[in-house]
């Protein structure tokens, strides 16, 4: 626990213990200190035991796989975003991953502070979805002839949820273009370190 202790003032003065995207969060009054999440957390000495409870030691070395919100017995960790009320770096975005203010740009995947690949691939497959769904509501109304030519969506990166959407895309039928800045399909993923952990949360 003296360890622990240590470790999380280090960390706290060299401005590492909070996280820059996801983090736990713990509900002392809910933590029964039975160390689970401390056990399936595969990122070492991000929570620790003290005192008897869990305490989030390093939140910068989270890397939002949540397993230890999935495996608390009592629910007392939340897995979150943080300091979202001042952060200007995060897109505000609604239930169907639309951004607010900017009707018809929906964003996926890394852009909105998710790093797991995935939730990128849900995010994708929901944004197709989504423009699908709107699409077939469209329709029922009669459409200039014009419209013929217009696509349903235009998809802008081909990693995880770029490839994901145009999956679903194609799926529903929708007429779709996908374009990427790189001439191989993969994005980050594709370049990723070898031997670097990836956990894919399948």
């Amino acid at each position: 626990m003296r360890r622990s202790l240590e470790d999380r003032d280090s960390l706290l003065q060299q401005g590492s213990r909070e996280a820059q995207l996801q983090h736990p969060v713990v509900d002392l009054t809910r933590c029964m200190g039975c160390s689970t999440c401390v056990a399936v957390c595969p990122e070492t000495g991000v929570l620790e035991i003290v005192h008897g409870q869990a305490v989030v030691v390093n939140g910068a070395g989270c890397m939002g796989i949540a397993a230890c919100e999935r495996e608390c017995p009592v629910g007392a960790i939340e897995v979150t975003l943080s300091n979202l009320e001042t952060r200007k770096d995060i897109p505000v975005l609604d239930a169907g991953l639309e951004a607010v203010g900017t009707p018809g740009l929906f964003l996926a995947g890394e852009v909105t502070a998710h790093a797991l690949i995935k939730v990128a691939v849900e995010h994708g497959a929901q944004v197709a979805a989504e423009v699908a769904r709107r699409r077939s509501e469209e329709s029922e109304q009669a459409a200039p002839a014009s419209e013929a030519e217009l696509l349903d969506l235009l998809i802008v990166g081909a990693g995880p949820a770029g490839l994901a959407c145009a999956l679903e895309a194609k799926r529903q039928g929708l007429r779709f273009q996908t374009i990427d800045q790189a001439a191989d399909w993969g994005g980050t993923v594709s370049t990723y370190p070898r031997e670097k952990l990836a956990l894919l949360h399948l």
